[in-house]
């Protein structure tokens, strides 16, 4: 892994009462796409209230992304 890119989307959600968390995680190694399972795992805590959390993105055991997602008063 040389040149690592991590995106997460949406990163910000309007409050519901539902548990909401993004849709997709994007990692890539320069141009290429790396695979979820195979190549990388994410893990996030459950987020339902209004705040901020993170999304924890591994490659094996190392950590390499904490990205965060927010949930905003309607």
């Amino acid at each position: 892994v040389t040149n690592l890119t991590v995106t997460v989307s949406p990163a910000e959600f309007e409050y519901d009462g539902s548990v909401q968390q993004p849709t997709t995680v994007t990692v890539k190694d320069g141009e290429t796409v790396l695979t979820v399972t195979d190549d990388y795992t994410v893990s996030m805590e459950q987020s339902q209230n209004v705040g901020t959390y993170t999304v924890k993105c591994k490659l094996g055991y190392e950590v390499v992304a904490d990205l965060t997602v927010e949930i905003k008063e309607a």
